[in-house]
């Protein structure tokens, strides 16, 4: 498998299907967008949970927006990022706008271009 690079477009571009990913309550759409973000065997974790693939996210993504229809999740500032690394801010919504948490998220892109691992750290409530 040849690896290719992945320009900073590219990246802020893999994180914003990523992050909208989390707001999307229409399960095809949702699945469109982590599998345009997402390797199938992505690793997700946060201090609430650890998820060994794509598909165990989207199952997460859709118990998340049943618990809390029309929340959402908007990156808060750039991407930053080098190498195969990067980390962005994010603050998730109820769907009346009130801003529940924020937090970071450090994810890793795959040869391919696309996230296998995010970690995410939520800021002090």
């Amino acid at each position: 498998m040849q690896q290719r690079t992945c320009d900073p477009a590219d990246r802020a571009d893999v994180v914003a299907r990523y992050v909208a990913a989390w707001g999307e309550a229409d399960e095809a759409k949702r699945s469109a967008l982590l599998r345009a973000s997402c390797e199938p065997h992505l690793r997700y974790c946060d201090p609430g949970v650890f998820l060994q693939d794509r598909a165990e996210l989207n199952a997460h993504l859709a118990e998340l927006q049943r618990t809390f229809p029309g929340c959402r999740v908007a990156q808060d500032g750039e991407v930053e990022a080098y190498g195969s690394v990067a980390r962005f801010r994010w603050q998730w919504s109820l769907a009346d706008g009130t801003v529940r948490r924020r937090g970071v998220d450090f994810v890793r892109f795959s040869g391919e271009g696309r996230l296998e691992e995010v970690v995410g750290f939520f800021d002090p409530l």
